[in-house]
């Protein structure tokens, strides 16, 4: 996507959100930042060589985005929002816009019942969102403006919904409606909701007795172990215990809520 597109649909949100006018234009720079310095990871090619290589905009699945990129930009977002770090936080929402915005445009043409890469076609189309109407009046527009999504859970499997579009039009729109959604669900300064609140005590404090419970039953098992067979069955207790503490999704699930809310707890406040 084309610079001005990205700041025109970045500028749209903020505006339509109300942000602070000190915060708008950082960020119009920042949501073009990966197109001047493009990310690297470290990669493999079929030789077992390793490398770095530029991270694609683009997923090679015509049918999803690079999803796993954009929601780890948009947790340190989080994280950054919740600390006061506004630099470290408009950098890394600059970084998930800018896939988000890319990733709405397919670079595929479908010729018969197969899908063909196109650098031309995704470029066509990326010249002609310049001529597309904003549409600032669409429904889905508005109603992505009013909506606060309330955890990291749903944030994510919306994110993961999104998928290119080869129209122009369903690509200006799901542009502009996922960054609504995004800039609205990272700078949420609501509080921590009182029935996620509840739910993750009570989850924490089950799961703490769960540690804690199948510490003191395996430290016994070992000990008998450790006397009749090998000393090695010393770090028993500490398998099951990491084994128990994985294992527990509902724990997890409201853990990842509160640290979105910056209120998790450590989890040695559970174990007593």
């Amino acid at each position: 996507m084309k610079w001005k597109t990205h700041r025109t649909i970045t500028k749209f949100a903020c505006k339509k959100l109300n942000w602070p006018e000190e915060y708008i234009e950082p960020l119009l720079e920042a949501c073009v930042e990966p197109d001047r310095n493009r990310e690297k990871e470290l990669t493999q090619n079929e030789y077992g060589e390793t490398y770095y290589a530029r991270v694609p905009h683009h997923s090679k699945n015509p049918d999803e985005i690079d999803d796993s990129r954009v929601i780890k930009h948009i947790w340190d977002a989080r994280v950054s929002f919740l600390r006061g770090n506004n630099l470290h936080f408009i950098k890394s929402l600059g970084y998930a816009l800018h896939y988000i915005q890319d990733g709405t445009v397919s670079k595929y043409k479908k010729i018969l019942f197969f899908e063909h890469e196109s650098l031309k076609v995704h470029d066509e189309r990326e010249d002609d969102l310049r001529f597309i109407p904003f549409p600032s009046k669409h429904k889905i527009i508005e109603k992505c403006a009013r909506t606060i999504i309330k955890t990291p859970q749903k944030l994510e499997a919306s994110i993961q919904k999104l998928s290119p579009k080869k129209d122009p039009k369903d690509i200006m729109l799901f542009a502009s409606a996922y960054t609504l959604l995004t800039l609205n669900a990272v700078s949420n300064r609501n509080s921590f909701p009182d029935t996620y609140k509840k739910s993750y005590l009570y989850y924490g404090q089950r799961h703490g007795k769960f540690l804690l419970y199948s510490l003191l039953i395996s430290l016994f098992i070992s000990l008998f172990l450790i006397y009749f067979f090998s000393p090695l069955y010393i770090v028993l207790p500490l398998i099951i215990v990491c084994i128990i503490h994985k294992l527990d999704s509902k724990y997890h699930e409201f853990a990842k809520i509160a640290k979105w809310y910056g209120k998790e707890i450590s989890i040695l406040n559970f174990l007593f």
